[in-house]
């Protein structure tokens, strides 16, 4: 059965060839997500709907950023939405591309040589700052429906995603209804 998008088509792809040094060797990713979960793959990803080309360099779940200093005449970037600092150059496209994936690659390796769990992005919790008056009204809802304050968080973030955004979130996964009381 063929695959069907959930977007609209058609669909940017970023993608990266990296040979080995004798030119014999090409890496490949399983894929871990659909579409073609499972199977075999060049490193990258789909650009999403509101996403720029420019920012779209992907890499095991960590997102690089690219800029362009005109006065050294150098492309660099850091890797993003982590608290460790990684940062990358290169002259051209490609050697930036290649940074980024070394980057990748080196942090990943040195977190396992100092027995570190390394920073990833998007870990699915956050802080929210939200004022104590908000605090308790979003608590008391939570305890009226017999629900956790995270439950009426999420929710509440989903609906607004939903409501702003063209992409539609992921639902939220692992959430309890941990009874609230005041």
């Amino acid at each position: 059965m063929p695959y069907t998008y959930k977007y609209p088509r058609p669909m940017v792809t970023v993608d990266v060839v990296l040979f080995s040094r004798d030119r014999k060797r090409v890496l490949l990713i399983k894929r871990d997500r659909e579409p073609f979960k499972g199977r075999w793959a060049l490193p990258g990803g789909f650009i999403g709907i509101k996403e720029e080309l420019k920012d779209a360099m992907k890499y095991k779940d960590y997102i690089g950023s690219v800029h362009y200093d005109g006065e050294d005449e150098i492309f660099h970037g850091r890797l993003e939405f982590i608290r460790d600092l990684v940062t990358f150059e290169g002259s051209d496209a490609k050697s930036l591309k290649k940074a980024f994936i070394e980057a990748v690659d080196d942090y990943l390796d040195f977190c396992a040589e100092q027995n570190k769990e390394p920073d990833k992005p998007f870990k699915g919790s956050f802080n929210v700052r939200t004022g104590a008056e908000l605090h308790r009204y979003a608590a008391l809802l939570a305890n009226e429906m017999n629900t956790s304050l995270n439950t009426v968080v999420v929710k509440a973030l989903e609906d607004y995603v939903k409501k702003t955004s063209k992409k539609k979130p992921e639902p939220a996964k692992g959430i309890g209804n941990k009874k609230i009381t005041a």
